[in-house]
């Protein structure tokens, strides 16, 4: 199971593994925070170098991607 996460999850993406046994009393709340600007700027940027568009982003379009998400919450 380790391998194939290993090998079909890739960076930045995250996988959140959680477990239940007969023992199980009650769910308690996890929190799984949200993106800080800095790692959206770095994705932004990361995916348009892979995309070979990278010279086209700006600090100003990470800014724009950026509070779309904002705005999605």
């Amino acid at each position: 199971m380790f391998h194939w996460l290993d090998t079909h999850i890739r960076p930045p993406n995250k996988i959140l593994i959680t477990t239940r046994h007969r023992d199980f009393k009650g769910d308690y709340p996890v929190e799984v925070g949200g993106m800080t600007e800095p790692q959206c700027n770095e994705l932004v940027r990361k995916t348009g170098e892979a995309l070979g568009i990278g010279a086209s982003i700006s600090s100003a379009f990470c800014k724009d991607a950026y509070g779309a998400l904002q705005e999605e919450k």
